[in-house]
């Protein structure tokens, strides 16, 4: 742990009208830690504190926060109390729900029951729905069983709004290939890939049904504890080829 990280444990922060006391580390990963702290009465919270480092960084971690306060409330979705970002310092701030675990630290372990992949599966169904009704459609484009956090009271909570777009890409000139190209290596887990997204020269419009398609690999991922596309696989997405277990 970085001394910086280190240093907010067991300190009182405020954000927006939040007082919260900084317990432990949860989880870190790339410019970004997660604490579990609470307030004075005991309730629990995630505190997700972001270094951004560039202000392309800062950009993404504040259109998450802008995604989900532009969103009705909605049970499978992770609620976002409060967030405070500072374009000086490059840092930002998100107080989340606190959810212990998430659909993968399941997996992991163990199968899940036939009821668990319904519950599951159902949650993120309703979730992508929601998302999906907005005008203009949200498309989440990182769809996975890490995605997917359990709140306190077990309910499953879609969560890492940082990649989610209203763009619809249409392909339509050259030059936008590289563009769009980037764009997905950046914000999309290779093997949750639709196969629009996999092949851009066949100019196939990307938007909300490359999520239908992450669902699916998703259900596959709940039910089997494998994934349905290996990272390095192309063909078999490009064929839509599906290896059902007996």
């Amino acid at each position: 742990m970085s001394h910086t990280a280190a240093s907010l444990i067991g300190k009182t922060i405020k954000i927006g009208e939040y007082n919260v006391i900084i317990r432990e580390k949860i989880g870190e990963g790339g410019y970004a830690y997660v604490y579990r702290c609470e307030d004075n009465s005991g309730k629990q919270y995630a505190l997700k504190y972001v270094n951004c480092l560039t202000p392309e960084r800062f950009e993404q971690f504040n259109h998450e926060a802008n995604m989900l306060n532009s969103l009705p409330e909605h049970p499978n979705i992770v609620k976002l109390y409060a967030s405070d970002a500072n374009p000086k310092t490059l840092i930002i701030n998100l107080l989340y729900e606190y959810c212990p675990l998430t659909a993968m630290s399941i997996l992991l372990k163990r199968m899940m029951t036939h009821e668990e992949v319904l519950i599951f599966f159902t949650a993120c169904a309703s979730a992508v729905s929601l998302l999906h009704s907005q005008s203009p459609p949200i498309i989440h484009r990182d769809l996975k069983p890490e995605n997917l956090l359990v709140s306190l009271d077990g309910v499953p909570k879609l969560c890492d709004f940082g990649s989610a777009t209203t763009k619809i890409y249409k392909l339509q000139k050259p030059d936008e290939i590289n563009a769009v190209s980037e764009d997905i290596e950046r914000n999309t887990t290779q093997n949750y890939r639709s196969p629009e997204m996999i092949d851009l020269y066949k100019r196939i419009q990307i938007g909300p049904p490359a999520d239908v398609w992450a669902l699916g690999c998703t259900l596959y991922k709940l039910i089997y504890r494998d994934d349905l596309y290996k990272p390095e696989e192309r063909l078999p997405i490009l064929q839509g080829k599906l290896r059902i277990p007996p």
